[in-house]
């Protein structure tokens, strides 16, 4: 009677551990695709947002608005144009900012979120390739940042200049 309790204990045991390493290797993959998922939705974004970056049309906004030798005389509000355009290159600069440390984060990281499990050979490689692109972008990037950088220098400056312009306007100077 105990070798049969033996046996069925065994039977149940190895059926339970065959089962559990079945699941184990069900969400393994789960989890796998869904990482995979989540970089490639990570990456859509970061492509999406660094074309937005790749144009130029604000930056040329702004030095126009910056050449600008003096302000509307029709405009109610003559330096809203200016603090609106500081606003956006703040935000794009923001944006471009996160986006970068976004990047760094990813491509320092370790392929598996679990140092304690060896990553496999296809997605430590996949990881890596993923990697090389986005470090890659982050020059670019930096440039980026420092043009905004440098745009809303000039438009603060330019908004300086339109300000003591319409002081001495006011005061009879000009």
């Amino acid at each position: 009677m105990s070798s049969t309790l033996d046996a069925c204990f065994q039977t149940a045991e190895a059926t339970a551990t065959k089962d559990l390493e079945t699941r184990e290797k069900e969400v393994s993959q789960e989890e796998s695709e869904l990482s995979e998922q989540r970089d490639r939705l990570e990456a859509e974004r970061a492509l999406d947002f660094f074309e937005e970056l790749g144009s130029s049309a604000v930056e040329t906004e702004a030095l126009k608005l910056a050449m600008r030798s003096e302000a509307n005389p029709e405009d109610e509000e003559p330096l809203k144009p200016y603090n609106d355009m500081l606003h956006t290159l703040e935000e794009l600069r923001n944006e471009a900012t996160s986006l970068q440390d976004s990047i760094t984060k990813l491509t320092e990281s370790p392929p598996s979120d679990d140092a304690s499990k060896p990553a496999s050979g296809d997605a430590s490689e996949a990881h890596s390739q993923v990697s090389n692109i986005f470090a890659s972008c982050l020059p670019v990037i930096r440039a980026r940042i420092a043009n905004l950088s440098l745009a809303q220098d000039l438009i603060d400056t330019a908004l300086e200049n339109i300000s003591l312009s319409l002081r001495m306007e006011s005061m009879g100077l000009a």
